[in-house]
This record gives structure tokens, C-alpha cells and sequence, in this order.
């Protein structure tokens, strides 16, 4: 499913005679799908409100590559109404759509401007959680900001924009 970014698979669940279209939507988890029936497509999360972009900062996205695949799919997909599973229902999804890989590109230009002359992974962590006004109180929290920094230098170096050392036992970032 993950390769596939927002492609109808001609699968179906039918739940009391109501025909459920599984449409693929990669990135913010794997093999991650949307549900479309009736010409309405519960978007899951694939693309965030502006209120939750906002809210969160960084995002959690497991494959960004693949994230921005599925939202450019969902910019021009033509469905009459999205549902994601943390906004409001919509007619229009483009605008919200360019919105997140805005975004995204906002925090990878935070990152890119950070490891020009190299930075260790834990001084980017907290670098950029300052620049964006997170504060992590627990552990929980902390490991979620991790794992959404670990996948935006995974996608940056996917992109050639960025090489990973390890010295020391630290992982070094720097621009390429």
C-alpha cells in the first residue's frame, strides 16, 4: 500500500451495504489509508488543521517524503468533502494541503539552517524545539519530539540536503 500515495486500490469493505472505498495515504504512519464514501474522503491523518499545526509545531510524520506525496495527491484529488480525523469537515483541501508542506518545508529550512558547520543531534533537538516554542515537561512528550526530528533528518538526508556522521558515539549533522 505505502508506494501506492493516495491511488484508489479497487478495494472495498462493505459494512451493512454501504461500500467503502480504502484510499492509500502514506507518510504520517506507514501503510496509513483514507475511507471514501459517498464522494466524502476521511482523510485519517494525513494532513493536519492549521489550528493543529499551530498547536504542535513539529509534526509527527513517520516517512515526510511519502507525506508530501499523499498531500500533494490530496491537493488535487476531487472529492466533494474531507473529513481529516483533527479539523473540520471541508470542501476545499489544496489551500490546508500546501499549508502542511509549507510547513514542513518551514521546519526544514529551521534545520538546514542550523547544521551548517555540523550540530549534534541533541543541540538540534533542543535548538529547534526553543525556536518553536516547545517545551517538553515529560519524557512522553520529549520522545515524541525525537521521533519527529529524527524523521525530518531522515527525509533531509533522503533529499541529499543534509549528511550524518556518528563521532564519538554522537550523531553530527551537517548541511551537505
Amino acid at each position: 500500500l505505502d508506494c501506492l500515495f493516495g491511488r484508489r486500490l479497487d478495494r472495498y469493505l462493505e459494512i451493512e451495504g454501504a461500500k467503502l472505498e480504502i484510499i492509500s495515504l502514506p507518510g504520517h504512519s506507514v501503510n496509513m489509508i483514507g475511507i471514501s464514501y459517498d464522494n466524502v474522503l476521511f482523510c485519517a491523518d494525513a494532513i493536519f488543521s492549521s489550528e493543529q499545526l499551530l498547536k504542535h509545531k513539529l509534526l509527527f510524520n513517520v516517512e515526510l517524503d511519502k507525506t508530501i506525496k499523499t498531500l500533494e495527491y490530496l491537493k488535487g484529488s476531487g472529492f466533494k468533502y474531507y473529513l481529516p480525523s483533527h479539523g473540520s469537515i471541508t470542501e476545499s483541501i489544496s489551500c490546508l494541503a500546501q499549508e502542511n508542506i509549507d510547513w514542513i518545508k518551514k521546519i526544514s529550512m529551521n534545520i538546514l539552517d542550523q547544521v551548517k558547520d555540523g550540530v549534534s543531534f541533541e543541540n538540534l533537538l533542543k535548538n529547534s524545539l526553543d525556536f518553536f516554542g516547545i517545551t517538553c515537561k515529560d519524557v512522553t512528550k520529549y520522545f515524541m519530539m525525537k521521533t519527529c526530528m529524527l524523521s525530518e533528518i531522515s527525509y533531509l538526508q533522503k533529499e541529499n540536503k543534509i549528511i550524518i556522521e556518528i563521532r564519538d558515539n554522537l550523531m553530527i549533522i551537517k548541511k551537505s
